[in-house]
Formats: structure tokens, sequence, C-alpha cells
């Protein structure tokens, strides 16, 4: 695989860890993500019934990365592929508005239960701060998604309170829960996870 760089955000792509390899979305990984998307695992509860083409259409173009794209549009994404076939797996994507920058990330249902998005999050959420200037990273997450609420406290993540996210399409709110995550060195995220 060959390495990526994006002009506007410094960082040097890909990063490995066990199972994946980390680039920078494109076009490319567009179709693949829209086909993940398209699953109703993943989008369920975030849509109200099935999403259509459209809709997907617009959700798998939010998660692609050009070089202006974090300077202009505030969107930053990342696309996790299984080191031992390529295969896309996931992505981990951060969008800013002028309080904070969020986090959101999903994993194809059939790479479920392998730790694939604890090790997409845990490589992601410590070079963000320095990469994209951040101070702050927020998220939520649905109240019943307890897999995804042990991945963000494993990562730093703290409980910040109730929250309402707007569903998919605009179609009405669903209630989750809010986590935040301050900004450290990466030296010392690597040295409390070796507490651990």
């Amino acid at each position: 695989m060959a390495t990526e760089t994006n002009e506007s955000v410094p960082i040097m792509f890909p990063i490995q860890t066990p199972q994946l390899v980390l680039t920078p979305c494109g076009a490319a990984t567009a179709p693949k993500l829209a086909e993940i998307l398209s699953d109703e695992r993943v989008h369920q509860p975030f849509y109200i019934g099935r999403p259509d083409a459209r809709m997907l259409a617009l959700d798998s173009a939010s998660w692609k990365t050009s070089a202006d794209s974090w300077r202009h549009e505030g969107r930053f994404g990342v696309a996790a592929h299984r080191r031992v076939d390529g295969e896309l797996t996931g992505c981990v994507v951060v969008t800013r508005d002028h309080l904070a920058c969020h986090l959101a990330y999903f994993v194809a249902p059939r790479f479920w239960v392998q730790g694939l998005g604890y090790e997409m999050v845990a490589a992601c959420v410590p070079r963000l701060p320095a990469l994209l200037g951040m101070k702050r990273i927020e998220t939520h997450v649905v109240r019943d998604n307890v897999a995804s609420r042990r991945i963000l406290e494993k990562c730093g993540f703290v409980f910040a309170g109730l929250g309402s996210h707007r569903r998919m399409g605009g179609h009405g709110h669903i209630a989750t829960l809010h986590y935040r995550r301050d900004a450290m060195a990466l030296d010392d995220c690597e040295k409390t996870r070796a507490l651990r």
C-alpha cells in the first residue's frame, strides 16, 4: 500500500496498528464506505427506516478527505484497511465547528468484535490534537452501544452529560451520551496507556 500525504495536514501515512493500516479517506474509498453504510446494522438507530441512495451518497461523501478539506470544510477522515488483505473495514472522521471538534467512526459489521474499532480510535485520537490543532474532541454515542462506550473510555474520553443527536436525514433526534477528551501530548497518552 502506497504512502499517502495530505498537503494541508502535517502527518505521514500510513499509520499501522497490529491489525490495520490507516490512510486518509479519498474518492477511492467512497464506494466501499457507501456499501458499508447501506447495512442497516451500521446506520440504525441514526436513520428512521432505510436510507435512500441519495442519502447514502451524501453520507459517503462526508467521509472523504481532500488536501484542503480540513482547512476549508473542517473535515478530516481516516480509512482503516486490514493489514492481511487491504480490505476496508471502517473509518474515523473528525469534523469541526466554531466550538469544538467532533469524532465519529464506524466498523463494517463483519469485522465487529475483533478489536478493530478500538485500534482505529486509539491510533487516531492521540495524534489528532497536534495534527489538526484541536484542544478538545467531542463525540456522542447511543446509550445502548456499550461496546462503543468502552472503546471511547479506553481511549481517554470521559462522560460529559446527556445529549441529543440529530438523526441522519434530519428526521428527528435520538438521545445520546456525550463524551469528551481534552488534548494531551502523544507521549503522555502513551505513558497513560502503559499504566492501564
